[in-house]
């Protein structure tokens, strides 16, 4: 094999090695369920890869030939050196495995352990080796990587393979359309559940900061039956809201396609889709009503969608799923890209600012879909059940309230999205106030789950979550001191919507009933 053939095989392997937190994406099987793509991305993300790792190869091949042709004495050296540090990047995804892009902050490592100095000098140690014998190391690393080079054949087969496998799953994009309802009623009864994602229980209410008030959630407590010992069925969102809107609590929830999420329910050890459950929307189309869900994260209008007569949903925002709309083949290859350089020590810290920026950009894009969407199923006084679960005030923290707008700010908190939830119910206590439909309807507000990023008190965070109900015409608020868990939710709803429920004093006596634990097993040991 003559010299220029070798080159150029070890330029490829080394490239391929590269995009290696790439590969650890594509080849993941749950991957191409493609649960948190809103649509079919194809075989976008394989192309934009392979000339990626092709472009990559050749920037590399020209480097090798220049070295060979130019370099001397130091100058060859130093691209020894370069060249075997480049295997730094997929030694690091290697050891983050398919975690966030973000895993890698050398700062923050060398701050928390304390050894800054003995990371400096072990770091000149290695580029002193590196240099003194970059010949002998170069010669041990070269014939390594001509063996590694079948695997970048191996791995677009693998790619190609899976994505092809998955490709008939385009069907299952498309929104599920709902049964016919048995019969229909008058809209008697009107209830409007909105869960704020990661909501606090202790900043909103219990230990509020100095200086920051929400006036609508104020209100709205003196309204309602307030609950200050709520706990949640789940500490995520994945296993929450199925939890929530299938009354029983969630042990595991896995992707299985990209309208369907295998759950596996406590005291089971069989799993089964969310799809085939029976739901809280499933029952009250059941019992005649009209029922709409507007949400992000869950792929609900997929999954759920026939007992929907409205749906609407936008995607959780991530690396595996960067995008809010349809992957562009250029959007697609600066994505993976990024995904090389955030491999390389120090890079992520530099580029922070900017990948933050860009997801507090598609947050923000994301909040003010749901919101427009909420606005307008607010106004619909033929839907019975309404759900709406909104993306704040979980981060990215999106809102500035010293000048009231959404903004991708880096210096914008949590408190600041909880003030942007307190002006969301404003807004929607308004429409709906407009249309004459405030006082005729019940209003749940409650979270799927804490602030995970919450201060701990005692060594543990506060797990509780707000939970406020107002029912329709109820004169003034009382509190309800006893603990209980959000899962009973579905239960209580149904048990309005049907007429056994009307006043305060029958729901708290219903919950004091139904009420059988507090915090899910799920969740005590969470820290």
């Amino acid at each position: 094999m003559n010299r220029s053939l070798r080159d150029a095989m070890a330029a490829l392997s080394l490239s391929n090695l590269c995009f290696i937190s790439a590969w650890q994406i594509l080849l993941n099987p749950g991957h191409y369920f493609y649960y948190y793509w809103k649509n079919y991305p194809g075989f976008t993300e394989i192309i934009a890869l392979v000339l990626d790792i092709l472009l990559l190869a050749v920037l590399f091949s020209v480097g090798i030939a220049a070295t060979r042709r130019f370099g001397k004495g130091a100058l060859a050296k130093g691209a020894r050196v370069l060249f075997v540090l480049l295997l730094v990047i997929p030694l690091n995804s290697i050891r983050l495995g398919g975690g966030s892009l973000n895993d890698l902050d050398l700062f923050t490592f060398l701050r928390r352990t304390q050894v800054m100095v003995l990371g400096c000098l072990l770091l000149a140690a290695i580029l002193l080796v590196l240099w003194r014998w970059s010949s002998v190391i170069t010669r041990i690393v070269a014939p390594i990587l001509m063996i590694l080079a079948p695997f970048s054949l191996v791995a677009l087969s693998q790619g190609v393979w899976l994505a092809q496998r998955h490709r008939s799953d385009i069907r299952l994009f498309n929104k599920k359309t709902p049964d016919v309802a048995e019969s229909e009623t008058e809209p008697a009864r009107r209830v409007l559940w909105l869960i704020f994602d990661e909501m606090d229980q202790r900043m909103l209410f219990d230990a509020r900061p100095d200086g920051i008030k929400f006036p609508e959630l104020d209100r709205f407590r003196s309204e309602a039956i307030y609950a200050d010992s709520a706990y949640p069925p789940a500490g995520e969102t994945l296993m929450s809201m199925p939890a929530l809107t299938t009354g029983r609590i969630v042990t595991r929830a896995v992707p299985s396609r990209p309208d369907e999420l295998m759950l596996t329910f406590d005291g089971s050890k069989e799993a089964a889709g969310w799809s085939a459950q029976p739901n809280i929307f499933s029952a009250a189309r059941a019992a005649g009503f009209r029922t709409a869900l507007i949400g992000w994260y869950h792929p609900y209008c997929r999954t759920i969608g026939t007992g929907l007569d409205v749906c609407y949903w936008e995607p959780s925002i991530s690396e595996a799923n960067p995008v809010l709309d349809k992957l562009s083949m250029g959007g697609a290859m600066r994505l993976w890209v990024r995904a090389v350089l955030f491999r390389i020590p120090l890079v992520f810290r530099l580029l922070k600012s900017r990948y933050m920026r860009d997801l507090r950009e598609q947050h923000i894009v994301t909040h003010q879909r749901i919101l427009a969407e909420a606005r307008a199923v607010v106004r619909d006084r033929g839907l019975n059940l309404t759900l709406i679960h909104f993306p704040v005030p979980h981060h990215p923290f999106i809102y500035d309230p010293a000048r009231n707008v959404l903004s991708p700010a880096t210096d914008n908190d949590y408190a600041g999205n909880l003030e942007l939830v307190d002006k969301i119910l404003g807004e929607l206590r308004r429409e709906m106030e407009a249309a004459f439909s405030w006082n005729k309807t019940a209003v749940l507000i409650t979270s799927d789950h804490w602030w995970r990023d919450s201060t701990p008190v005692n060594g543990r965070r506060d797990h509780r979550v707000p939970f406020l109900l107002k029912l329709a015409g109820q004169p003034e608020g009382v509190t309800y001191p006893r603990a209980f868990n959000t899962v009973l939710t579905h239960d209580l709803v149904l048990a309005y919507l049907s007429g056994e429920l009307s006043s305060k004093d029958d729901m708290i006596q219903w919950m004091d009933r139904h009420r059988s634990f507090a915090e899910s097993p799920l969740t005590k040991n969470l820290p």
